[in-house]
């Protein structure tokens, strides 16, 4: 937000919880709701364009907290968009929505009959925008970003910023996952604003590297000045203290090792039909947050 405030923009923001930005009242318009609790009532007279970026993300919730924050509540925001005459709607959607499943007929399968309830709600959110601004005024951008990272980085990255803090064994080798740093990120959504509507539709972003745990864990260690105290024991111990946990955890068994040793890598589409290249990868990241600390 304060990138479109500087750019002379007036902004209206929808938040749930927490701070959202400290602009001054007169750059922003803010408005408490929550989406899991039904309230998609927005005003959007006078709006010209909306970004959704409200989600259910990085922690577990049950099959209708999915449906309701992820499908339901987008799809009804782009049907008030589009009566309150806005022009475009970018919706922040996911890479692993290329994973979602079907059934037998090519249709997508409900989030209850899902592996994977998130990646089936922003594949079924994806479908509904579709269909609700094909042939109508609404302009629709969706942007598919890879795991998206910065100094405020949660789930498996903030485990293991811990992990590197406290001296413990580099992770096992193995896998890899695609990423994308929060300033390209901003960087990419800010040039939607006025991008012509014959760019693609769907826009997939990464930073073009593979990014394995180790690497990571390294990354980590150089930017605190930490090493590890002992070396990294064989994978057979990896194994079964990722199933202890999970079990700490109520947790599906395997889904520790799964994130530790994950080959989640995808390749970036639509960017330059934009004039749009990442500018940073994690270790760049690292040393900026470090030089400004």
């Amino acid at each position: 937000m304060p990138v479109l405030a500087e750019q002379g923009h007036r902004l209206s923001a929808q938040y749930c919880r927490g701070a959202v930005s400290a602009l001054s009242d007169a750059q922003l318009d803010l408005l408490e709701c929550d989406f899991a609790a039904g309230q998609v009532d927005l005003n959007l007279e006078g709006i010209d364009l909306v970004f959704h970026l409200a989600g259910i993300a990085h922690q577990r919730a049950d099959v209708a907290a999915y449906q309701n924050v992820n499908v339901d509540a987008p799809l009804a925001l782009a049907e008030q968009a589009l009566a309150a005459g806005v022009k475009r709607f970018v919706f922040v959607s996911s890479v692993k929505a290329q994973a979602a499943q079907y059934d037998e007929h090519g249709a997508l399968i409900p989030v209850s009959e899902s592996r994977n309830p998130y990646a089936q709600s922003k594949a079924l959110a994806e479908q509904g925008l579709q269909e609700i601004c094909r042939n109508s005024s609404l302009e629709l951008f969706i942007v598919r970003p890879a795991l998206v990272y910065s100094e405020h980085a949660l789930g498996h990255l903030r485990w293991l910023r811990r992990w590197a803090a406290w001296h413990l064994p580099t992770p096992p080798a193995g896998g890899g996952r695609s990423m994308i740093a929060l300033d390209d990120l901003v960087r990419l959504l800010t040039m939607l604003v006025a991008q012509p509507v014959h760019a693609p539709s769907v826009i997939t972003v990464t930073d073009n590297e593979s990014y394995s745990t180790v690497r990571l864990h390294a990354a980590f260690c150089k930017a605190m000045g930490r090493r590890p105290w002992l070396p990294s024991p064989p994978v057979v111990v990896w194994r079964s203290f990722c199933s202890l946990w999970d079990m700490m955890r109520n947790d599906e068994l395997g889904a520790t090792w799964a994130r530790m040793a994950a080959d989640e890598r995808y390749l970036s589409s639509g960017l330059d039909s934009i004039g749009f290249r990442p500018s940073l990868n994690f270790e760049a990241t690292l040393s900026v947050v470090g030089d400004a600390a």
